[in-house]
């Protein structure tokens, strides 16, 4: 199964002007920062000759494997978390640290043309093996039950679509420059699975899964499209992770609970608080929802600070915390302060509710 920007090189390689030979042009990622960029060492492919066309696929995962241009591999891939939560069922699944294993040797199924919209588009077959740390939580039961799964999925179809423009540079070279891509996921079977270790819980989970064949499938679903965004900065350069403005503050990204929300947070290397907004303000609506959190918990404790300008009072909580844009990073659990009452302490317009 194939992460977003995975899906951006390879269909590089096969999205060319139908009918045209590229036995003297090279495919690479456009860089309109560079004006000799190197290019990637792929076969020359007609764009309908399938069998040349996985002979590039097959050299894509070697170069990823090599770092070849600062590209990490992505078998085997971790994931964080994925979240599935099914009303209907009256069930909701929590799995982490997942680890996945088997996208390298994806399978080039189908190329199609002239799709809707003048779009191309791209079939996948994969076999993946996945393992994890399994939470199940029930409307009759209080407690959650949990586990250890692994399993297996055969034969999952990915289904890609784009747009795409040609240009040739001054030298002659020919390259590809990839719109956005949708992305369709498709179990052909339902995935087969254990559960670890033998105890009441893992039973119980086994049940419900085996009686309900259509949680194991969203489940499974999740984890492909969770490995697709979690790989999406795989050829991305990590420095480019801070937004904000000198003289102001500068501001990352990161995830919070679970199912996770995303809020801006200062990188303040002179404080040792996670202080987190979670009540709206005149300013910025955007806050911690922390009844929407599964995995919240309350220590209880009251907790402030005050600064030579403005004040917070809030309370101590930890959860998970994770970072979108550093995927080498692992999602971790963190004392949090949740800021319940403040005075002069956000800055206006700044686009950020949280401080570190």
């Amino acid at each position: 199964m194939m992460i977003l920007n995975y899906v951006y090189f390879v269909a590089s390689l096969l999205s060319v002007l139908y009918g045209i030979q590229l036995s003297d042009g090279q495919l690479i990622y456009q860089n309109f920062y560079d004006l000799a960029p190197t290019p990637l060492p792929f076969p020359a492919c007609r764009a309908n000759d399938i069998t040349c066309l996985r002979r590039g696929l097959r050299t894509f995962f070697f170069l990823m494997d090599s770092g070849h241009m600062g590209m990490r591999p992505i078998d085997p891939a971790q994931i964080n978390s994925v979240v599935v939560a099914m009303p209907e069922q009256q069930v909701t699944l929590l799995l982490r640290n997942v680890n996945v294993t088997g996208a390298r040797w994806t399978k080039l199924a189908e190329r199609r043309f002239n799709l809707a919209g003048g779009k191309s588009g791209v079939r996948f077959l994969s076999d993946l093996h996945i393992t994890g740390e399994l939470t199940m939580n029930m409307a009759e039961n209080i407690n959650p039950f949990m586990a250890y799964i692994t399993m297996d999925m055969q034969d999952v179809e990915s289904n890609i679509t784009y747009t795409w423009t040609g240009q040739r540079t001054y030298s002659n070279d020919d390259y590809i420059i990839i719109g956005p891509a949708r992305i369709a996921v498709r179990n052909t079977r339902i995935p087969t699975f254990f559960l670890q270790p033998d105890n009441e819980d893992s039973n119980i989970i086994d049940q419900v899964l085996q009686a309900r064949p259509s949680i194991l499938d969203h489940l499974s679903n999740e984890v492909v499209t969770a490995l697709m965004h979690a790989s999406e900065n795989n050829c991305s350069a990590e420095e480019y992770n801070l937004f904000g403005e000198a003289g102001q503050a500068y501001a990352i990204e990161i995830q919070i609970g679970h199912p996770y929300q995303k809020l801006n947070v200062i990188v303040d290397t002179g404080s040792a608080t996670l202080a987190i907004a979670s009540y709206p303000r005149p300013d910025n609506d955007q806050y911690f929802y922390a009844d929407n959190s599964s995995s919240i918990y309350e220590s209880g404790q009251e907790v402030q600070a005050k600064y030579s300008q403005g004040m917070w009072v809030g309370k101590l909580v930890s959860d998970y915390v994770s970072f979108p844009s550093l995927s080498t990073v692992k999602e971790v659990r963190s004392d949090i302060a949740l800021i319940t009452k403040s005075h002069n302490f956000f800055m206006n317009g700044s686009g950020w509710q949280t401080n570190r």
